[in-house]
């Protein structure tokens, strides 16, 4: 792992792990204090459980609230963080150090006694003691996981956030953005790849959430690919994000998986109306007034346009077809008296620039396209139409469009 990936790493665990208890987040460790830890000892000097719980009452009472230069410099708050830890994890050590002898497995003894060792070797030495003995504490598996990253190594990384997020799910939302960073990261994909191929309970949850992480997409594409998700919803999705950041190769990759028989990368022939994975399959306008609906079995589309409504009513993508080609559509709109009200048009993606923007009249219209426009990717079909106000809707079926090279 690179040095600015540990960094922006071990930044987002400062922010998202125990070391947010300095900021008042002690919701972060799942110890369940006694409410009368020294008055149980006093009854029991030998109770290690309440003495314990002693240290780690000492330590959250002391933490003294982080005071960065800059509240936007996650490495500086980081660092302050850790500092403030390691102190007021002094107050603790004490009782730590008594509660291990009376009781080796407690985490919360553990915990204070790994915060409080400042040599590195022997704070990682405790922390994989403790951490074999105990997955469930939350602020250990923590410290477990800055060490992972301190180190890069990042199939350990991911090992501890599955680790914690099946144990505590609610901290989802603190744990998804470092668990995405990682996914970031080229050399992280044979471990997502072998980790997503089972029935995680967090899986599904986690690869929405990384959707709108837009430097995780191409990763999150790639391991599409390789792992059988049966979730049209988030392959639509998936597919339509990658081509607004501009993957197009990627977005056709995952198609691709998931329409086999296709051949999205076509660039000639009758263009069939499915519309589950847009933009590689239609865009079919849905909102009140101005509609399309696929009918008689995917033969056709069913346009219906209020008066005063209008906008596009199916896009998609097309690969290029060459310099020279026909654009060809086939319609039963009722266009009778009607004029400028709907429209053919083709523009690069890229670019935007258009190369066919053209009226339909005829029941069949068809058009040349000549474009030199060569560093087009993919060009986007629209069919748009326009019902004016005071004259009657726009309804009817369009049967088809074909691209012929």
């Amino acid at each position: 792992m690179q040095m600015k990936d540990r960094l922006r790493l071990a930044a987002s665990v400062a922010l998202a792990l125990p070391l947010a208890a300095i900021v008042g987040l002690h919701s972060l460790s799942n110890a369940k204090f006694t409410t009368d830890a020294e008055g149980a000892l006093a009854l029991n000097p030998a109770n290690g459980p309440a003495r314990a719980n002693l240290a780690f009452e000492r330590l959250y009472s002391s933490i003294e609230p982080v005071r960065p230069n800059d509240p936007n410099d996650a490495q500086e708050i980081a660092a302050l963080a850790k500092a403030a830890l390691s102190k007021a994890a002094a107050n603790g050590l004490g009782e730590a150090r008594h509660a291990y002898q009376l009781e080796p497995l407690s985490p919360q003894a553990q915990t204070v006694l790994a915060l409080a060792e400042p040599r590195p070797d022997a704070r990682n030495q405790i922390l994989e003691i403790a951490s074999g003995l105990n997955k469930r504490q939350l602020m250990l598996q923590g410290m477990v996981l800055d060490k992972n990253i301190a180190e890069g190594s990042y199939p350990k990384t991911i090992e501890t956030l599955d680790q914690i997020l099946r144990v505590h799910p609610r901290e989802s939302g603190r744990f998804f953005p470092i668990l995405a960073q990682v996914l970031t990261l080229d050399t992280t994909l044979p471990q997502f790849i072998d980790l997503f191929a089972k029935p995680l309970p967090w899986r599904q949850q986690f690869l929405s959430y990384a959707l709108g992480e837009a430097g995780a997409l191409k990763n999150l594409a790639a391991l599409r690919t390789e792992v059988t998700l049966e979730d049209t919803k988030f392959d639509s999705r998936l597919i339509s994000r990658l081509v607004e950041q501009g993957h197009l190769e990627e977005a056709r990759s995952v198609y691709n998986v998931v329409r086999p028989g296709l051949q999205v990368n076509a660039t000639s022939g009758h263009i069939e109306w499915q519309s589950d994975y847009p933009p590689f399959e239609w865009r079919l306008a849905s909102e009140r007034g101005l509609r399309a609906d696929v009918i008689d079995g995917g033969s056709a589309i069913l346009v219906d346009v209020l008066p005063g409504r209008g906008g596009v009513l199916a896009s998609r993508l097309v690969p290029p077809a060459g310099p020279r080609f026909v654009v060809s559509i086939e319609h039963e709109l009722d266009l009778a008296g009607r004029s400028d009200q709907v429209k053919l048009r083709l523009v690069c993606f890229e670019t935007g620039e258009p190369v066919l923007d053209k009226q339909i009249i005829k029941p069949l219209e068809r058009f040349v396209v000549e474009t030199t426009l060569s560093r087009c990717r993919a060009y986007i079909l629209e069919i748009s139409g326009r019902a004016w106000t005071g004259s009657r809707a726009l309804q009817g079926r369009v049967r088809s469009v074909k691209i012929d090279s």
